[in-house]
């Protein structure tokens, strides 16, 4: 026996202990790890804006939270998306892709001369809007846009703009967009053509537009003869026809909740490149329509093109020197509010699950995940936050800065450039069904339109919201 000397304590318990915390913190980081990986993963595939397609791989773009320059960025890649849609092929030189598939593929489908004029009107009003918004390191070929897009502006008049047929019409012929030929019956293979109020309203705001940029592109008489389409197609108490067919004249089964709005702004463009009164009071004429019409309804449609109308209508009020000019513009006021009131209502609980969900930084979405919408809605409170009296301003700012960052979040990125689907809006997010990732014109036209009023506004300085 060996009293008095002290045993050492095996030191071998001590470093399996250490061993096996060790391999269990590892194992911990490794998982932790991996669920960031399934998180940023589901991510990229809800949220293309996040990153990139995921169906090319490649790098995160920036922050979750969308600020001033991101959506600079984001107005950039969508301008030049639609500079890309132009086609430069002999015989269609100026007519866009229409739309475009996750594939990179489009094919041929009916042409909407209503979303060729938008697309022109978005590029336009990018190519005046640029150059306040040019600091942010980025290549903007300016140039090469314009150029794209007079060539889409040529496209738009020789391809759509014709005189109206079989009218009745006394005197001067007005001229219309008229749509491509639509086939009636296949029994008998015979063909009409029609033309849409809403064609010559937005094919006015294209072509004014662009003579703000380039004046004489456009022939004075030809833009006078689209505005008497226009004044031909408004009835007496200043409602408007929708459509009219060389087959058979009015077409009283469509009504176009939009059509009217977009005459309106285009016959107020009109009167700003001219000074013409008259074109003012077609404006004016069909804007008070609709506020009658409208004035009882406790909820009315979201008619973001009135809003737009309302806008530059209010502006140029005083020139018409109308009887009871207070009571008037009232009237116009008080619709404009009943259209951002059901605006903000349909963007009031993208706001809410914003506030709720703020601490994961996710973007906020609409149940459907539908895009275009959401652009349209923004495009129509920008215009309201210039006259809008009774809806509270800060309520207006955060519906706005909920539906840009949505629509931010949405745009499809690569990292290469040129990849014909870089800077597009897919039509919805959160689906994986064909339709749902297509691009169309459209959905950019919006979108760009939206987000520069957004920024000119200050909307992305919400971004503690």
């Amino acid at each position: 026996m060996h009293h008095g000397i002290k045993r050492k304590r095996p030191r071998y318990r001590i470093n399996q202990v250490w061993r096996t915390a060790t391999s269990a913190m590892v194992l911990v980081c490794l998982i932790g790890f991996a669920l960031v990986a399934l998180r940023w993963t589901w991510m990229m595939e809800e949220w293309p804006g996040m990153g990139l397609d995921v169906s090319t791989g490649g790098e995160l773009l920036g922050e979750q939270s969308p600020i001033e320059h991101e959506w600079t960025q984001f107005v950039h890649y969508g301008a030049r998306y639609l500079m890309r849609m132009v086609r430069d092929t002999e015989g269609v030189r100026g007519r866009f892709i229409y739309n475009l598939y996750e594939s990179g593929t489009f094919k041929k489908s009916s042409y909407n001369v209503l979303r060729h004029a938008g697309a022109v009107f978005a590029m336009a009003s990018y190519i005046q809007w640029v150059p306040r918004h040019h600091s942010t390191g980025m290549v903007v070929q300016l140039d090469e846009l314009t150029e794209k897009t007079a060539q889409a502006v040529d496209y738009l008049k020789t391809a759509f703009l014709k005189p109206l047929t079989n009218s009745n019409t006394t005197g001067v012929i007005p001229l219309a967009m008229w749509d491509e030929p639509s086939l009636i019956t296949k029994k008998t293979n015979a063909r009409r053509r029609c033309a849409k109020l809403g064609g010559a309203g937005l094919g006015l705001v294209a072509l004014t537009s662009f003579e703000a940029i380039r004046p004489g592109m456009t022939r004075l008489n030809d833009l006078a003869l689209l505005a008497e389409f226009i004044k031909f197609m408004q009835r007496d108490d200043g409602s408007f026809d929708s459509k009219y067919c060389d087959t058979f004249g009015m077409d009283d089964s469509v009504v176009s909740l939009y059509y009217p709005g977009e005459a309106s702004l285009g016959m107020v463009q009109l009167y700003e490149l001219t000074k013409r009164r008259e074109y003012l009071r077609v404006a004016l004429r069909g804007m008070m329509y609709l506020a009658s019409t409208r004035a009882e309804s406790t909820s009315v449609e979201r008619d973001h093109w009135a809003l737009l109308a309302t806008e530059k209508l209010l502006k140029h009020l005083h020139v018409l020197r109308v009887e009871d000019e207070g009571e008037v513009r009232q009237r116009l006021l008080y619709h404009g509010d009943q259209i951002v009131q059901s605006l903000i209502q349909k963007t009031e609980d993208m706001l809410r699950k914003t506030r709720r969900m703020n601490a994961t930084g996710n973007p906020p979405m609409p149940s459907d995940g539908r895009t275009t919408p959401t652009a349209t809605h923004l495009e129509g409170l920008m215009a309201a936050m210039s006259f809008s009296q009774k809806i509270n301003e800060l309520e207006m700012r955060e519906n706005a800065y909920v539906s840009a960052r949505f629509l931010v979040a949405s745009q499809i990125r690569h990292v290469d450039e040129s990849n014909m689907r870089h800077g597009g809006i897919p039509a919805a997010v959160g689906h994986q069904d064909t339709k749902s990732k297509a691009i169309r014109i459209d959905y950019v036209q919006h979108a760009i339109c939206g987000v520069m009023r957004a920024i000119d506004a200050g909307i992305p300085l919400l971004e503690t919201i």
